[in-house]
Formats: structure tokens, sequence, C-alpha cells
């Protein structure tokens, strides 16, 4: 099936009720950044003040976020302002070196001051808003840029425990492992919403060591991450390694919001994402990035322990779930929920 098209979300306005809510819910929350994508872009309209001849001047900021997906970003972004220069005319993205906290970014893409176009997993639109009166701040390009990758997760393990997740069949023996997790990461929310129970440490660095010495039985990390986290304590702890059969996916889905302060802009992402959908060329970027990572899966024998996001509607969690199994995995695939 194509890794991107639009029709994946197209039932918002029939289920309000369940966005206000999320609306309500993120109010409440922190939002940090395990699930968001902390990325600007600063959008100047043609003037004859811009520096260095370019008519467009896009400044990018990047925060928090491994090397590999700030490159996917810049990448994706570039994609699209290259598709349509002939129309718009050239740019010239600029990298900051100044990260937004992920709050302070929502604000700056909602105001349209300082950042214009930012990715997101939190609803900016004003389907979330109880005064329908009020404009909308941005416009929701409705393509998960990551395809729930962010969402599925391998589990990092002791590599005495090895045969223990072999055994693991049914939910009941899953619930009987406890994961361990960053204090302050959103992903909690996802496990206590599944009557999971969760050991939390402050920091990252020490998850770990506490893995190691028995406090919990797994930390689940995206497929994307683990390689790496293991990798990085290789030395210090030759023990950890990662269980081979199974997973867990929730969504936690990525979108890109434009400002509508900047019209043009707008117009100009909507454009380029439908050309590079239907060419296939941001398909082609996705898997050029991450099938290092996707064919590591073997879905014959993969046991998937699907959980529900509370942070998302009920309607998107069916939608997304349905479209990450088939991306991921296939019908040998064993799906527990």
């Amino acid at each position: 099936m194509p890794l991107f098209n639009h029709s994946t979300l197209s039932y918002a306005a029939q289920h309000l009720a369940q966005v206000r809510y999320l609306a309500q819910l993120m109010a409440q929350r922190v939002l940090l950044a395990v699930l968001l994508i902390s990325t600007g872009f600063a959008y100047a309209e043609p003037n004859k003040n811009n520096r260095a001849g370019s008519s467009n001047v896009i400044r990018m900021n990047s925060s928090d976020w491994s090397p590999l997906i700030k490159r996917y970003q810049r990448e994706v972004i570039k994609l699209l302002l290259d598709n349509t220069r002939a129309e718009y005319g050239n740019y010239r993205l600029i990298d900051g070196n100044r990260g937004l906290p992920p709050e302070r970014m929502r604000q700056s893409v909602g105001l349209g001051a300082d950042t214009h176009l930012g990715l997101l997993s939190i609803n900016l639109l004003n389907d979330t808003n109880t005064d329908k009166n009020t404009p909308a701040p941005a416009t929701k390009i409705q393509v998960p840029i990551l395809n729930g990758i962010l969402g599925l997760r391998k589990l990092i393990i002791r590599s005495s425990d090895q045969e223990r997740f072999k055994q693991i069949r049914s939910k009941k023996d899953f619930l009987a492992f406890t994961p361990g997790q960053g204090l302050s990461w959103p992903d909690i929310d996802v496990y206590k919403h599944a009557n999971i129970n969760v050991v939390t440490s402050l920091t990252y660095s020490h998850l770990t060591p506490m893995l190691q010495q028995g406090r919990f039985d797994y930390l689940p990390l995206s497929i994307i991450e683990t390689d790496a986290a293991i990798s990085g304590v290789k030395r210090s702890r030759p023990k950890i390694t990662s269980a081979n059969l199974h997973y867990i996916m929730y969504n936690a889905p990525v979108y890109m919001y434009v400002s509508n302060d900047h019209p043009i802009l707008v117009k100009r992402i909507k454009k380029a994402i439908n050309n590079v959908i239907a060419s296939g060329e941001l398909e082609a970027l996705f898997l050029a990035r991450f099938s290092q990572f996707i064919d590591q899966i073997s879905p014959d024998s993969a046991y998937v322990w699907v959980l529900d996001n509370p942070m998302v509607s009920v309607e998107e969690n069916r939608i997304l779930t349905e479209r990450n199994l088939k991306i991921y995995f296939n019908e040998k695939s064993t799906v527990i929920r």
C-alpha cells in the first residue's frame, strides 16, 4: 500500500466532541519532546530587503531530536520547496541553532510570529475551540510525515530475559512485565491508559542501569532509536539487548502546520505535498532514511501489542492503527490489543 495518502484523517468533523476532549486534555499536560517534533521554519513573504538575493527566506529551528530525524525533517522541507521552486521562486533555508521548547513551538506556530511552519503532534486547528467564530491559527497538512514510526516500539531487555519474552503469548502475559520510561515522557500516559504500571527515571541515562539492576523489565523505544541506545551502553552494559519478536505499537502522529498568517506559504506547501505524494518522492525519501530499521522487522513471527493513545481521538487511533499495521506487519503477525 502507498505509505502516504490523503484519506487518513477525513473523519475530523464527525468526531468534534472527541477532539474537544483532546484539547482539554492537552491543556493539562506539559507537551514534551518524545512525541513532538519541535522544529520551526520562519517564512518571509518576498520583499526587496531579503539578503543574499533570495525572495523567500525560511529559517529552520530544531531541538531535542536525533540527527537522523532532524536530517529527515530538513529533507522533507527541501523536497517540498524544491518541488514548487518553478512557481514560487528560489528560497534560502537557514538552520538556526536555537531550539524552541515544544510549548513555545506550539505558541509560535499558532501566532505566526517567529515560526510560521512546524511539525507537531498536537492539534492547532479551530475544531478544538469552543468558539467557532475564532479563526484557525494554522492549516494542518493531513499527512503523518513520519508514518507512525515513532510509535512503533522495540523492547530493550536484559539478555538473560530473552527466553522469558519468547514465552509471552497473551495480554495477561504481557501485563506481567513492567516498562521503564523517563519521568516527563508523555508515553507514560499511553501505558497508564492500558493499565500498565510504569517505573520512571528522572533522566534517560539512568534507565539502562535500572533495567540491568532489575528495577523494570523492558525499555520501549522507537525502532529507529533502539540500536543506537544499545550501542551507546555496549561497554558499560554488555548484557542489554532487544527482544527478538515483540513490539509495542501506538499512535504518535506528527503533522505539519502552516500559519494562516502566511497564505502564500500555506498554498505552496499544500501544492507541494500533493505533488510529492503523487510522484512517490515522499515515500522514496522516507524509505531511504528508515528502511534499514523497517527491514529488521520479521513480520511473519512478530507479536505486536497495540495500545491506544488517550491523547488521540478514538477514530484517529482506529484509522492510524490499521494503516500502520499494514505498513510494518502482515497477516501472519500476531496482533494483540
